[in-house]
């Protein structure tokens, strides 16, 4: 987790642009949880954080944000010397991320001994804006973590499925109600 390294600005009535956030000295402000918890508000959050690269290789982290209902997240990806912008979010279709995962995942680039800040501008009014934000040092750590999750997610629905046909099966054979409303 690395939601501890972030800083952020609340943007109430979500004018700030992305010049802006490079030109002006903002009053960025330190998360109180690694979660990145900010509620249920209409305000826009912009986000930053830096990677350091202190190996001699060519390294491409990926960021995961551990909340799948995210309604926008505009991710300013520094590709090429330049600031790449990838917009997704529950709002938007499957196919627009560059990553398929149920999370919302980017790959960084980072040259080696060097550097980079990365943003964030996103926004949840329909639900609690938690980003919980992971930084996996490769695609295979990212791809062992999500594989994990998901046959955990796998191994509780299945738990769930089972027990809703035995509640089905004592409520044919028993006849009692009390198992109609368990299953």
């Amino acid at each position: 987790k690395i939601g501890k390294f972030f800083e952020y600005i609340e943007d109430e009535n979500g004018k700030l642009e992305f010049d802006e956030i490079l030109k002006y000295n903002l009053n960025w402000k330190k998360p109180e949880s690694e979660n990145l918890n900010f509620g249920f508000r209409k305000s826009f959050y912009w986000l930053r954080f830096t990677v350091n690269n202190h190996s001699k290789a060519f390294v491409k982290p990926i960021l995961e944000f551990g909340w799948a209902r995210q309604d926008y997240i505009e991710f300013y990806n520094f590709k090429k010397d330049k600031y790449d912008l990838q917009v997704t979010g529950d709002l938007f279709p499957f196919s627009q991320r560059e990553i398929d995962d149920t999370h919302f995942v980017f790959e960084l680039e980072i040259e080696p001994k060097t550097q980079k800040t990365y943003y964030i501008k996103t926004r949840s009014i329909n639900n609690i804006s938690l980003l919980n934000p992971a930084l996996h040092s490769s695609f295979k750590s990212f791809h062992k973590a999500a594989s994990f999750r998901d046959l955990s997610n796998g191994i509780l629905y299945g738990f769930l499925v089972i027990m809703i046909f035995y509640n089905l099966f004592l409520f044919i054979v028993v006849k009692e109600k009390v198992y109609l409303f368990l299953s």
